[in-house]
């Protein structure tokens, strides 16, 4: 990606289940005005997934954010819980607990920012292919 197909783009939503089809379309329409359509299916569900467990868990504003660089795109999902993410092992019969699993199996890497005494933001990074 050239220096001049750097940007950086967010929208905050509140708390609620409207804030994942809003966050999905948000991430959709950004990809697809910056000429990323391969990476709409992939950041879109990771998208989901992370803003789900905002809203579930934190229950605050939610900040959605999509950060180009020389080497890929960062997907930023931030709020005001300083509870930090925790990757489950779910049995085949749990219903709930695989969403850090697909944000860790389709993302190139994901960590936390935070957390712990203050609000927090979980990030996952994606490879742009030219």
């Amino acid at each position: 990606m050239s220096p001049a197909n750097v940007w950086n783009t967010h929208i905050t939503l509140e708390a609620g289940p409207a804030s994942v089809r809003q966050a999905r379309q948000f991430v959709t329409e950004q990809l697809r005005a910056h000429e990323l359509p391969d990476l709409v299916d992939d950041v879109g569900l990771v998208t989901s997934e992370l803003t789900t467990n905002a809203v579930r868990y934190a229950q605050t504003p939610v900040t959605v954010q999509l950060e180009s660089s020389a080497d890929g795109l960062r997907l930023i999902v931030s709020d005001d819980s300083a509870l930090n993410p925790v990757q489950c092992q779910p049995s085949v019969s749990d219903t709930r607990g695989r969403g850090l699993g697909i944000v860790a199996s389709i993302s190139r890497d994901w960590g936390v920012v935070g957390g712990r005494s203050s609000a927090k933001s979980v990030w996952a990074s994606f490879a742009v292919l030219s």
